[in-house]
């Protein structure tokens, strides 16, 4: 009678390889799907406040003050921090309302902020001026309108 002892030494390391890459590749597979919920998560953080500037127009009746019609094309409630007007490159601050925080927007509506300009800036009629509103999240919408 044959003995085959080193059949038995060749199935067990083979064994071992197949249990060694079966192991590694589960835990791959899992540290890679822990990654991408990570990236996922991260991603529609960053992406659920957006808002569009729809128009900004002069009150028909109050001298200095402009409506903002904002947008939320989101998914979340937005909610507003800053509101700036810069000269129409978007390089200047002319003016910052700081009072527009706390006021949100639900998703998928419109609604218009009123924007007073104080007297001590000068708003030159049919200039180009450019306002940018942000939200709390640090998203920015950017609109040119005329003085």
């Amino acid at each position: 009678m044959k003995k085959r002892k080193g059949i038995s030494q060749v199935l067990a390391v083979l064994l071992l390889i197949v249990v060694a890459v079966s192991a590694s590749l589960l835990i791959y597979l899992w540290i890679m799907g822990h990654i991408g919920n990570i990236q996922r998560e991260s991603h529609s953080k960053t992406l659920q406040d957006v808002i569009k500037i729809d128009g900004v127009e002069k009150h028909p009746t109050i001298d200095r003050v402009y409506l903002i019609w904002l947008r939320n094309i989101g998914d979340t409630n937005v909610t507003l921090s800053k509101i700036y007007l810069l000269d129409a490159t978007g390089q200047k601050v002319l003016y910052m309302d700081v009072w527009a925080g706390e006021w949100t927007i639900a998703p998928g509506q419109a609604q218009y902020y009123w924007f007073y300009i104080p007297e001590s800036v000068t708003i030159e009629e049919g200039e180009l001026y450019r306002i940018k509103v942000v939200t709390k999240n640090g998203f920015e919408a950017y609109a040119l309108f005329r003085g």
